[in-house]
């Protein structure tokens, strides 16, 4: 669509108003949290109204020590246990050295850590995962190194080689959460 340039004095017209609000950007989706148990699952949330998503870790509280938190796509409700291939590479405040990991036919991605500290933070692009094609993933998050007083900065891709339509994803982590909470974009189409 070319873009088009008003002048001082023209009338804007709704119809002008409503094609421009309606182009490209973010669109709040919802918000979701978990208080307890160990993992935090979203369903219905990948539709056909939005072929991208973001998500946006708000708050990540575990009740004891510092535990990996992996995303798991998921459709009617199960969620999909195989043929996650991710990679990670990072710093910490305390190390100038860059260490990388990551997994080929993992059971879930890796998207960052979680402690009893409220210093995580974390923005994941999901890619087309209400398609039946396979799902990327592009993000960054933040963390605290329990018990080394250092922040981890890393930036994660990967794909799920499962060509699935996906509507959900869930949140999991080893340890006992108390306080999680996301928020869910979708990229507006132009």
């Amino acid at each position: 669509m070319a873009i088009k340039t008003f002048t001082s004095g023209e009338i804007l017209t709704a119809s002008d108003t409503n094609t421009y609000l309606n182009n490209g950007g973010l669109v709040y989706i919802g918000e979701y949290s978990a208080t307890s148990g160990s993992s935090l699952s979203v369903n219905n949330c990948f539709t056909s109204t939005y072929t991208s998503y973001r998500i946006v870790l708000r708050r990540a509280l575990i009740s004891t020590g510092e535990q990996s938190l992996f995303l798991k796509l998921r459709v009617s409700g199960t969620d999909s246990v195989t043929a996650y291939y991710w990679g990670t590479t990072g710093y910490y405040s305390t190390n100038t050295t860059a260490n990388d990991y990551g997994a080929n036919n993992g059971n879930g991605f890796q998207i960052g850590y979680i402690s009893t500290f409220n210093t995580a933070a974390l923005t994941l692009d999901v890619l087309s995962p209400q398609l039946a094609v396979n799902t990327q993933i592009l993000g960054s998050y933040t963390f605290y190194v329990q018990g080394s007083g250092a922040i981890g900065a890393r930036f994660i891709g990967g794909s799920h080689l499962v060509a699935t339509a996906y509507d959900g994803f869930t949140l999991t982590t080893a340890g006992t959460i108390t306080n999680l909470n996301v928020a869910l974009y979708g990229y507006r189409q132009a």
